[in-house]
């Protein structure tokens, strides 16, 4: 179970770390691109948005291909997606063919992974499912201070191409990582998974399996799962955000240093994503509150954010940020399997994240317009 887990690890690894670190990425497209700052920031933002965004919105398709195919092929096929959506984007001449290449297609593939890499815990573990969450959540925020720094360098040294160059080789890490997970069920049930599927749901047809997946299910006539995903609509706008431009806002300061800093930022999350974990299995603590709190004072940090100039301030607000925002999403899954309970848990998380992708993906580009 525990060698899942650190596969798993490993793929968020690659998706978080390339996703969270997309801010490199921003300013080596804006020094390729010789336009005025505001076009090319607008455009270069659309890319990194795209592929966060289609990420979460393929989460329903993901779902069903998991269950029709099995985690460890939709892993490897989303990996060597990636590797192919990164490297044809190391040969494109101008911003707009990215969405499409990087964007859609490397999205589709990052959906697949970070899927796949969840789904694949449920069948592992029950008792400790929150700390295994907390834990392979927590492979974005090392992979994010890997790939802040690895792709700072290249990009400085070599330019933007060089860099998708980098992320098709590191595309591998998934290949190999996936191709861990076996169809096995937890060490407690000790049975193999395929004797537990039903036959009559193995002869249904994979279209009407898709359909299935994004067709509005049980779990929308509950009232608070569907304010809880609008809530998180609005939380989802803005979540992204830094992620992108707080390299940007650092004038004067040294691209290497600005990686430096969301590196640290995502190291920061990757504790808090193994705290929250821990919190979360703790039977007195209230996961909604514990939640509700962490966004409230990311609100009031993201209200304080645009006054602050000096470096030590920036730095203090992307600890404190990258620590509650990567601990508060490990507290979305669980607080949508309390709300709609385990049986409806797979299929409310990709219908919740299909929904917010919408405003996840809109919101740099709007940032990006009002900056």
């Amino acid at each position: 179970s525990w060698l899942v887990c650190a596969a798993s690890f490993c793929v968020h690894f690659l998706v978080g770390g390339v996703s969270n670190s997309f801010g490199t990425m921003f300013l080596a497209l804006l020094r390729e691109f010789k336009r005025s700052e505001l076009e090319t920031g607008k455009e270069s933002s659309w890319v990194g948005s795209f592929a966060i965004g289609m990420t979460y919105f393929c989460g329903p398709v993901s779902a069903a291909l998991c269950e029709r195919f099995g985690c460890r092929i939709i892993a490897c096929v989303g990996s060597l997606l990636f590797m192919t959506a990164s490297l044809i984007t190391s040969y494109m001449s101008s911003i707009i063919p990215m969405y499409f290449t990087f964007g859609f297609m490397g999205g589709f593939g990052f959906s697949l992974m970070y899927f796949s890499s969840l789904f694949v815990l449920m069948q592992y573990f029950t008792d400790k499912l929150s700390l295994a969450n907390g834990v392979v959540l927590a492979g974005s925020g090392c992979g994010s201070m890997a790939f802040s720094l690895l792709l700072g360098k290249m990009c400085s040294l070599y330019g933007v191409h060089a860099g998708f160059k980098t992320l098709a080789v590191a595309g591998v890490i998934g290949v190999l990582a996936s191709s861990v997970y076996h169809p096995t069920v937890s060490d407690d049930e000790g049975e193999l998974l395929v004797e537990d599927i039903d036959k009559d749901h193995e002869r249904i047809p994979f279209r009407l399996r898709c359909y299935d997946a994004v067709k509005p299910g049980l779990h929308w006539q509950n009232k608070a799962f569907l304010l809880w995903t609008v809530s998180l609509g609005l939380v989802f706008f803005a979540v992204f955000i830094p992620y992108i431009y707080l390299i940007a806002k650092l004038r004067g300061i040294p691209p290497s240093q600005g990686s430096l800093m969301v590196g640290l930022m995502c190291i920061s999350g990757t504790v808090g994503k193994i705290v929250f974990g821990r919190l979360a299995d703790v039977r007195w603590v209230n996961r909604l509150y514990l939640l509700q709190a962490s966004l409230v004072v990311i609100a009031i940090g993201a209200f304080v954010f645009p006054f602050l100039r000096s470096y030590p301030g920036l730095l203090t607000y992307a600890l404190i940020h990258g620590f509650l925002d990567c601990g508060a999403a490990v507290m979305f899954g669980l607080v949508t399997r309390d709300i709609v309970g385990k049986e409806m848990m797979a299929a409310a998380l990709g219908s919740m994240y299909g929904v917010v992708a919408i405003p996840l993906t809109a919101g740099p580009p709007v940032a990006g317009m009002l900056w």
